[in-house]
């Protein structure tokens, strides 16, 4: 476990910002879903545009300086957009983590963030000034190894409420307060997820927790939930699949039944 979890916090570090992504190769399974009879036309797009620097993480869409223009945000970078699909150079205010979500974490215009520091084991909340500058940086401990971040309001109070999936088998939930602080508290999960989303996916209109991952090659494969209380807790987790190594996950109604569905990324291995 220890040699997977170093080697996964090295990797998040190797992302550029980039107008355009291209993914690399990897088997997409769908839950719920049915294949095409025949292939869907295929989409073409622009060469990539690519604003440095490099090893920035995951990236975040949001209008920061609140000028009705999208913004990138990115590690402790942030591309202020133009408006016709291009980005200034990188502003650089103090970092939130490797893997940012734009949020409202305390009721003012101005958009705040919120990122996961795979290294220290937190969460870490910066509040915005609507200029696209994030203050003095707010820590928030988390189970070992967070990996992935979900933003919902899962007791809902109406406030913004935080989930991380933890490499070494937990998922840490966030409260949010009146006050744009946090409350913590971890619930054990199955095995070691690699990614989470939060959906109501029992029908009882409250908030539930999809989990994701694998351990080593071939081991600890699995999709997971974790139903949930409606008042910010979360039960044990239950294992739904055992068939895939998960890398990423969504959830959708893909067949418009009313019921949601899973959509997840999943890293196959060859040996050699």
């Amino acid at each position: 476990m220890t040699g997977s979890i170093v080697e996964h916090r090295a990797a998040r570090r190797v992302a550029s910002v980039v107008a355009l992504v291209a993914f690399a190769t990897t088997a997409f399974v769908v839950t719920g879903g049915s294949a095409y009879a025949t292939p869907p036309t295929p989409v073409t797009f622009a060469q990539p545009v690519v604003y440095g620097p490099a090893n920035v993480g995951s990236v975040d869409l949001a209008d920061v300086n609140v000028d009705s223009k999208l913004d990138a945000v990115a590690g402790g970078n942030v591309w202020l957009g133009n408006g016709s699909g291009g980005f200034g150079p990188a502003i650089h205010p103090s970092t939130a983590g490797d893997d940012n979500r734009i949020v409202d974490v305390n009721h003012d215009p101005f958009p705040d963030r919120a990122g996961i520091d795979s290294d220290a084991d937190v969460v870490a909340v910066q509040l915005g000034d609507g200029t696209g500058q994030f203050g003095a940086v707010t820590q928030y401990s988390t189970g070992l190894a967070p990996i992935d971040l979900a933003v919902a309001d899962v007791n809902g109070d109406l406030f913004t409420d935080l989930v991380t999936a933890n490499l070494t088998g937990s998922v840490t939930v966030l409260l949010g307060s009146e006050a744009g602080t946090y409350s913590t508290q971890n619930f054990p999960t199955s095995r070691g997820p690699r990614s989470l989303a939060i959906g109501d996916v029992n029908g009882d209109t409250l908030p539930d927790i999809v989990v994701g991952g694998f351990v080593i090659q071939g081991i600890g494969w699995h999709t997971a939930v974790l139903l949930g209380d409606g008042i910010g807790s979360f039960g044990s987790s239950t294992i739904v699949s055992d068939q895939l190594p998960v890398h990423s996950l969504q959830l959708a109604d893909l067949n418009a039944d009313g019921a949601l569905d899973v959509v997840a990324s999943a890293d196959i291995f060859y040996g050699g």
